[in-house]
């Protein structure tokens, strides 16, 4: 992704760059991991919507069922319910797993930033265009180094 030796890095920035797209790349995958499951979320919401009926008087027996909805074998309807708590669980998890890496994420990008007004490569060049090179090429790739509050 990025050719390091291309920038003669100081090591503090090298290891802060490869930092900070190791930290990308998760928060890319768990960004896609909570969409799979809110998409189960809310297939199992539209499933429970659409046969409410069914499912609350096969749990409440008592329960008065408008119309002529058929009940679902009380067996299913727990499985039922237990399922969709299990995947709101998971969207809870995962959903804290995303914003823990998108906390460090967003703390080494700021520092990134930080760091490349002070010390950013051992450039002999005059006028040394490391750090626009730089910032345009993460810009390519997604990461963004020009703007220090999260857009």
């Amino acid at each position: 992704m990025i050719d390091y030796n291309k920038y003669n890095f100081t090591f503090s920035t090298k290891e802060k760059v490869k930092t900070l797209i190791r930290l990308y790349n998760e928060r890319k995958k768990a960004l896609i991991r909570l969409g799979i499951f809110a998409a189960i979320a809310v297939i199992l919401i539209i499933m429970l919507s659409i046969n409410f009926d069914s499912y609350l008087s096969s749990l409440f027996p008592g329960f008065y069922v408008a119309g002529n909805a058929q009940r679902v074998p009380k067996g299913n309807a727990l499985t039922f319910v237990v399922f969709f708590i299990l995947i709101l669980t998971a969207l809870y998890y995962l959903s804290g797993q995303w914003k823990r890496i998108d906390d460090k994420y967003e703390i080494v990008r700021k520092d990134l930033i930080k760091s490349m007004s002070v010390s950013f490569c051992k450039c002999d060049k005059k006028p040394c265009a490391c750090k626009e090179d730089f910032i345009k090429e993460m810009k390519e790739n997604k990461i963004d180094l020009i703007f220090y509050e999260k857009a």
